[in-house]
């Protein structure tokens, strides 16, 4: 069974605003999926990688332990994104995916 953490990194600069993504951990496989860019111009962005490598990671936090990880991935590849609004960000976007996951 995988399970689903939202990873939190910490912002690159002084400035900037922590970083959220969804990280699906399926024993050895690792996928980072997360909205990213900036206002007006995010994409999608997915990689097989572990967070906790990042030296900006901050944290992991537990959201669900998931049985259907195709649909998973399914959902969040489907997830809008809003380069309309400059206050929508990857927040927005991690918790938007997680409302619209089975």
């Amino acid at each position: 069974m995988a399970v689903l953490y939202v990873a939190i990194y910490r912002p690159t600069d002084n400035k900037g605003t922590y970083h959220w993504a969804l990280f699906l951990e399926d024993g050895q496989d690792l996928t980072i999926s997360q909205a990213w860019g900036s206002p007006f111009s995010f994409k999608y962005d997915e990689r097989k990688a572990d967070p906790r490598n990042s030296k900006h990671h901050e944290e992991n936090i537990f959201v669900a332990e998931i049985d259907d990880t195709q649909g998973y991935h399914e959902t969040v590849r489907a997830q809008e994104i809003n380069n309309e609004l400059l206050s929508w960000g990857c927040q927005q976007w991690v918790l938007e995916a997680l409302e619209s996951s089975p």
